[in-house]
């Protein structure tokens, strides 16, 4: 049976600025929105600049990010962005 989360880790390179198990998330590459769920097949991938939805079993978060780049490698994803800021 599937998994129905996987490791998300968004940082910057000041802070740790959430980690959580997520059911799914959403993030900006240069031509367009990227979207990932468990059991996802490998990715790196440069960031762009827009708006970043992740989303737990028990909250959504949505930030808005600028540069950088994306990882995933098994069932962690890491996005290492320049800037990012909390939307609310």
């Amino acid at each position: 049976m599937a998994e129905k989360t996987f490791k998300c880790a968004l940082l910057t390179g000041e802070a740790v600025v959430l980690s959580v198990d997520a059911e799914s998330v959403i993030f900006p590459a240069p031509d367009g929105l990227v979207g990932v769920l468990p059991e996802r097949a490998p990715l790196a991938s440069v960031l762009g600049k827009g708006p970043v939805v992740i989303r737990a079993s028990d909250k959504t978060y949505h930030y808005s990010i600028s540069g950088g780049v994306a990882h995933m490698r098994g069932q962690t994803l890491t996005l290492l962005a320049d800037e990012c800021r909390p939307v609310e």
